[in-house]
């Protein structure tokens, strides 16, 4: 905001800026006008369209130097901003005069007020000087190190550290130079007595230790280890304060180092373990905060260290020589409750004197144990068996610590490792749901390492209510914190803790003045430990206590309070259900006029309603019969209101579907139905989605009471919304449309005016298939017993789709996916038809099998769809005429005669079995398709519910194993699909089967084709084979990853683990590490696999391990993905030796490959447990970055080329951008650095790029949001 005069000028009045002007203000005598005369020069400056010609640059650049001495700090204020922009718009020559003379008054002011004004001067300048300013940045930098070796004014070498601090930082390589004798000075000021000086020369130190050479860094690393070596107390404390900034900045550089640091520094607090001084302290505080910085930015070496460094930690965490915690409890036990208070005064009076810093030295330990276990999630047994398990709890113990800061730092340690210790999965159908805030639901997963916490469960449930007792909301919401994340983790153990707990919950909940952040974090524990309740039953003992504290919160002026009351609410329902029945009705009344109140209440925050709209579609759908036919009328009528507001619409249809089998009223129902289907005319996407679901829902559940004029009115609003530009929302609007034809016959006219005709367009499009063709294929089976146009009016809208347009001449034919859909829709009405019309139908597709190409291929598909349903066996002659196909000239009506004979088959297998086996041996020419039309049978058969081919089982599967070792790819492939489908039908039976041809000594060729057989066991749905793989898979897989075996086995065996770890995680999780082993093993290049193929003139290179290592990097790639929302790495917490191979890949020959390698690298980046290795590799990930981004083409290259070059380019330089924003601690890698700033930013391409893929991912971020 603008000061002084132009604060005060009209905003309409509009002043031209102009040079002239600006030099007769900036030096008139009223310091006001000066003011002016540089704002307006700011405010132009800032502007991307003014620029400075030289003439112009020499008149300003003089004038705002010399308002920096001007008499009024105001003026002199508004000329420091001026430099900021300024120097980005006026040439290096300029800049030169501006340095030189700031560095001059910097280094030889006398007075403080003009030395400090050019230091803050410089500074801001320093900030903005483009990088490209180099002689600038010199000419700055070259007199301050030469004035800091000379002057020994105290303040004067503050303010020019401070300076040389920022140009090393920006700077450090335009300036090597200089950094010799940069160095030198800095390492000489250790010495200094000014504890200042020292501090600020350590920071200026640890940035040019960024920037230095090897040579400089050794001679500052063997400073610091003589200094550690030979130095105690508060000359220790420097050099050790030295390391953990040197750490900071160039931890990368400083850990090869720490092999010898860390045990000076082990050594050194062993040496003093007894001596009790504050100055000892201090040291000991210094040495953990480097051990903390070290864990943190040295991640490699100082991993050996990590025992020695925990139990040091443990035992400093304990650290309290001044204080008997032991009798200070014995004396709590005797003291009254009404002494307690005035005890604990009298304890903080005296803490102060008593305790020194030995508080500090706890601090730093709770910190240090924090970052071993949010860095290093791989030793997370470790770090239980070290400080929370049975046989040592030393964590537990220390909630007893009597200093709130540190009580409070330990209390973070024991929720870092609960976090640790759970796996959050978004929301997944297999486990009960979280709700974390809002809609926002997840499930949770506990590692193995939760045993140690249910050791020592009472331990820490007893040290925590007994701090819930303590006077500070500080103390109080951490302990809730810590409760709410056992209540995620091990919620179901806590339920017989909860008496322990009620009372801490009302008296924090009803206390008037108690702090809104306690409150909040109360409710959310009270909320996930109902959640992960075994029975609600558990707390009806405890309603009378916990309502109304709730009730009161409802009433809270502070909307989180209320709307996460209101949530609390919702989940005491069932628990007042389990009240006896008189008493539950009363307190669902009384718990229905509360949330009903406020939900009432005009104007309330949008959480707040949509928090009491759910609670009051709870209490009705689950405690509705108790609450009065006028309380029933009243939150239906409200419902009703709601759902006319726009903000609460959403969640108000929402709760109309949870509400679905609840009496509700005639008039209000259709009222909520006329309001849904106006909303089907909006633009908002989900508001249409919710209006179809809860429209569906509603339908079948109150059918009965709908006014059929509303029917019509619902088929007319859903018709547009048939289109296969959303097809999502094309198969909910048919699923409405199919519940009207059920509810309401009669609504088929309306149907078949509006809604047919779009059905038949949706079924032209090729995008049609998944729910959405399934749900067109409901409402044909609807239509089929309701119609008005009868079967053949049916067929005939239908058959239009394949029917080519009038006059329209070399029509191409309609696509393979159009005829599937229309033959599953003819299918569908035959099922539902009399004989006579579906006999008629059977006949016209016969007759269609000796016409033109396309009435073959249509006619087929449809006969093999009907055959699927009903026995045609005794059609005439049909088997026959559709082998005859086998011998066409076209590939398309070959394939289709194979898949339709099969469906057809699946129709009689009895029949049509023992013949396809007899055609497979006898006739070798048309073997491959026998075999295709065997694999459509069993796939037909594998999906019905009951198999009618189960008992041809042990005849097919022999004929299968034999063709499994066939020279041709085609068939072995057929084959694999077969067996893993028959292994569907009959696990139990077939998988011992095929363990017999995966044993040592089996044909490769038959082991490949059997391994790729289980691929197709593996669905996402639940099957029963599920349970036989568990024990199984390992069989299989481990053996056939292992290097003796053939490349193709081991890629079939890439194939089905990465199978089973997309589909099925579970399967795979239990041997994953062994299996990790065996998949890094396929990564690097075999140079064995490599061939050399002689083509005449020139010899070409065919490596065999290609496809094998594709398939090993997709795996991995796999594995990093979210299938059950985390990845399953996880659970292997190894991300450092996956990003060794990760590594490999990033320097493979291949671009497929490496493009693989920079995906695993982002997704790397947003995984937390990750960031720690991947900043240990990075410099080695940086050098193969930039290989790749440097490579340049070879001369002349084809189009081809280079389109495949700039997208390998351009995921490369993606990956940067990822690693740059997620990764902390990136830029002060030197290597990443350099890459990011110099090799990319210096390109005017690769920077191009970059700006592309930053302006991309901004645009992907606000779509998201």
């Amino acid at each position: 905001a603008p000061r002084g005069p132009a604060a005060h000028r009209p905003a309409n009045l509009k002043m031209q800026f102009t040079f002239h002007s600006f030099a007769d203000k900036i030096k008139d005598e009223d310091p006001d006008i000066r003011h002016m005369a540089l704002y307006d020069l700011h405010t132009e400056l800032q502007k991307d369209t003014f620029t400075l010609d030289e003439a112009n640059q020499k008149q300003v650049v003089p004038a705002v130097l010399e308002r920096l001495d001007d008499t009024s700090t105001e003026v002199q204020g508004i000329a420091v901003k001026c430099l900021s922009p300024l120097v980005k718009k006026i040439k290096e020559v300029q800049v030169e005069k501006l340095v030189a003379m700031l560095s001059t008054k910097c280094l030889h002011e006398t007075k403080k007020e003009k030395r400090d004004i050019a230091s803050t001067a410089m500074k801001t300048m320093v900030a903005e000087i483009p990088p490209d300013y180099s002689t600038a940045i010199r000419k700055l930098t070259t007199p301050l190190v030469h004035g800091l070796d000379k002057i020994q004014d105290d303040q004067v070498r503050l303010e020019v550290l401070d300076v040389l601090n920022d140009v090393v930082k920006r700077f450090g390589p335009v300036v090597a130079e200089d950094h010799e004798r940069l160095q030198g000075i800095l390492l000489e000021e250790l010495g200094s007595r000014s504890g200042s000086r020292r501090k600020k020369s350590i920071v200026c130190l640890a940035s040019l230790c960024i920037h230095s050479t090897d040579a400089l860094f050794q001679t500052v690393v063997k400073t610091l280890l003589d200094g550690i070596e030979n130095h105690s107390g508060e000359e220790l404390r420097k050099y050790i304060q030295c390391c953990s900034a040197v750490s900071r900045t160039a931890g990368q550089r400083l850990d090869k180092y720490l092999e010898r640091i860390v045990p000076l520094l082990v050594k050194h607090i062993r040496a003093h373990a007894t001596v009790e001084s504050d100055e000892e302290d201090e040291v000991r505080e210094n040495i953990i905060q480097a051990f903390e910085s070290f864990i943190i930015r040295c991640p490699g070496q100082v991993s050996q260290f990590f025992p020695e460094i925990i139990a040091v930690t443990k035992e400093l965490l304990q650290w309290d020589p001044n204080y008997d915690y032991d009798e200070c409890e014995e004396m709590e036990e005797d003291v009254d409750d009404d002494m307690e208070e005035d005890l604990m005064d009298d304890e903080e009076l005296d803490q102060d004197e008593e305790d020194g810093v030995s508080w500090k030295v706890r601090k730093a330990s709770a910190k240090c144990l924090s970052a071993i276990i949010t860095t290093r999630p791989d030793m997370l047994e470790t770090i239980y068996k070290s400080i929370c398990c049975k046989a040592d709890a030393t964590l537990p113990d220390r909630f007893k610590e009597r200093e709130e800061s540190v009580k409070l730092d330990v209390f973070r340690i024991f929720e870092h490792l609960l976090q640790a210790t759970k796996i959050v999965h978004s929301q997944r159908d297999d486990r009960a749901p979280i709700m974390i805030s809002g809609s926002f639901k997840v499930t949770v997963e506990r590692k193995q390492e939760v045993k140690y916490l249910i050791e020592v469960k009472d331990k820490i449930v007893k040290g925590i209510s007994k701090c819930l007792k303590e006077k500070s909301a500080k103390i109080k919401v951490g302990c809730f914190t810590m409760l709410q994340e056992l209540a995620m983790l091990v919620g179901k153990e806590l339920q017989p803790d909860v008496k322990l707990f009620v009372g801490a919950i009302k008296d924090a909940l009803l206390e008037k003045s108690g702090s809104s952040t306690l409150k909040t974090e109360v409710l959310v524990f009270l909320r996930l430990l109902l959640v992960t309740s075994e029975s609600p039953a558990t707390f009806k003992d405890h309603v009378n206590t916990l309502l109304p504290a709730l009730f009161q919160c409802v009433g809270d002026r502070y909307y989180k309070i209320i709307a996460e009351a209101l949530r609390v609410c919702g989940e005491m329902v069932p628990v007042v259900g389990c009240l006896p029945p008189d008493e539950a009705k009363k307190k669902t009344k009384e718990l229905f006029d509360c949330v009903f109140c406020r939900l009432s209440t005009q104007d309330i925050d949008q959480d707040v309603k949509e928090s009491a709209i759910i609670t009051v579609g709870k209490i009705l759908k689950e405690s509705g019969d108790k609450l009065s036919r006028e309380d029933s009328h009243q939150s239906q009528m409200l419902l009703l209101s709601l759902l006319k507001n726009e903000m609460s619409r959403i969640i108000t249809i929402k709760t109309l579907s949870v509400i679905r089998e609840v009496q509700i009223e005639v008039s209000t129902l259709n009222d909520c139905l006329a309001e849904l289907a106006g909303f089907l005319r909006k633009s908002n996407r989900p508001l249409r989605q919710a209006s179809l679901t809860t429209l569906k829902d509603l339908v079948v559940c109150q059918g009965s009471k709908v006014d059929p004029a509303h029917y019509a009115k619902i088929t007319e609003e859903l018709a547009p919304l048939l289109s296969d530009q959303d097809l999502h929302l094309s198969y909910l609007a048919l699923e409405l449309c199919t519940a009207t034809l059920g509810n309401y016959p009669d609504a088929v006219k309306q149907v078949e005016a509006t809604v047919l005709s779009r059905v038949v367009t949706l079924l032209r499009s090729q995008l049609l298939q998944g729910h959405a063709l399934e749900a067109v294929l409901s409402l044909f089976e609807a239509l089929s017993e309701h119609s008005t146009i009868g079967f053949n009016g049916l067929l005939g809208e239908v058959m239009k789709v394949v029917q080519p347009p009038a006059g329209r001449q070399g029509d191409q034919g309609t696509s393979k996916q159009v005829i599937n859909s229309v033959a599953q829709v003819v299918a569908t009405l035959c099922m539902n038809a009399t004989p006579a019309h579906r006999d008629a139908t059977i006949k016209q597709f016969c007759d269609g099998l000796d016409k033109g190409e396309q009435d073959v291929i249509l006619s087929m598909t449809c006969l093999g769809e009907i055959g699927r349903q009903f026995d045609l066996s005794g059609v005439s002659n049909l088997i026959a005429r559709m082998r005859a196909h086998f011998d066409s000239t076209s590939e398309e009506v070959k394939s289709v005669a194979s898949s339709s004979l099969g469906r057809v088959s699946a129709g009689n297998p009895q029949l049509y079995v023992p013949q396809i086996i007899n055609d497979i041996r006898a006739n070798q020419q048309q073997r491959y398709l026998m075999l295709r039309c065997l694999k459509e049978l069993i796939a037909v058969s594998a999906a019905a519910e009951h198999s009618a081919l189960v008992p041809y089982i042990k005849t097919v599967l022999p004929l299968l194993f034999e063709h499994s070792e066939s020279t041709e790819e085609g068939i072995r492939n057929v084959v694999a699909e077969c067996i893993g489908k028959l292994a569907l039908m009959d696990p139990a039976n077939v998988l011992p089967q095929l363990k017999e041809h995966t044993a040592p000594g089996v044909d490769a060729a038959k082991k490949a084709t059997i391994i790729t057989a289980l691929k197709y066991t593996i669905t996402e749905s639940k099957q029963e084979i599920d349970k036989y793989l568990g024990a199984d898979l390992q069989h299989f897989l481990l053996p056939c990853l292992k290097k003796e075996e053939s490349v193709n086995i081991r890629r079939a065996a890439i194939l089905l683990l990465t199978s089973a770890a997309h589909n099925k995680p579970d399967l795979v999780q239990p041997q994953l590490k062994t299996y990790m082993v065996d998949l890094y093993q396929q990564t690097p290049l075999d140079k064995s696999l490599i061939r050399e193929v002689n083509l005449g003139p020139f010899k070409h290179k065919v490596d065999d391990g290609l496809e094998l290592r594709k398939a090993a990097f997709e795996c991995m790639d796999i594995l990093l993905d979210n299938t059950t929302a985390a990845s399953l790495l996880e659970y292997l917490n190894d991300y450092g030796t996956f990003i060794t191979h990760v590594k490999a890949g990033l320097k493979d020959e291949n671009q497929d490959i490496r493009m693989l390698a920079h995906l695993m690298v982002s997704k790397l980046t947003k995984i937390p447990n990750a960031a720690v290795p991947l900043l240990t590799a990075l410099e080695s990930i940086s050098e193969a970055m930039s290989a790749t981004v440097t490579k340049k083409l070879k001369q002349n290259p084809v189009q081809q080329e280079k389109d495949r070059h700039e997208d390998l380019v351009r995921s490369c330089l993606r990956a940067v951008e990822t690693i740059a924003q997620n990764v902390k601690g990136a830029m002060d890698n030197i290597k990443f650095n350099e890459l990011y700033n110099k090799t990319i930013k210096g390109d005017k391409d690769l920077k191009e790029m970059l700006e592309k893929i930053q302006k991309d991912t901004e645009k992907q971020d606000d779509d998201r949001s």
